[in-house]
């Protein structure tokens, strides 16, 4: 992961899964952002989506070389403005 001019840059899907895994864990643990065993996979899109936001607040951007992840990061953040995960 490299930071520069506003922009955070993920080289593989695994590791922007790591970086998921541990704000998705942070956000669960310490602001009570629901999670459970049979919805994981949702609520850690969720937890992720709802992370996207405050970044986006500031004007920092996530993206990735790799097209199919940068279409998840894309359509993470177009679900969390829609509102998706309320």
């Amino acid at each position: 992961m490299f930071f520069r001019n506003n922009t955070i840059e993920f080289k593989t899907k695994e590791e922007l899964e790591v970086y998921k895994s541990a704000v998705a864990e942070t956000l669960q643990s310490d602001f009570g952002v629901r999670w459970d065993l049979k919805t994981a996979k949702t609520d850690d899109d969720r937890a992720f989506a709802m992370a996207l936001a405050c970044l986006s607040e500031f004007d920092i951007n996530l993206v990735c070389d790799d097209e199919k992840v940068q279409k998840y990061l894309n359509d993470l953040q177009t679900r969390g403005a829609n509102k998706e995960f309320i």
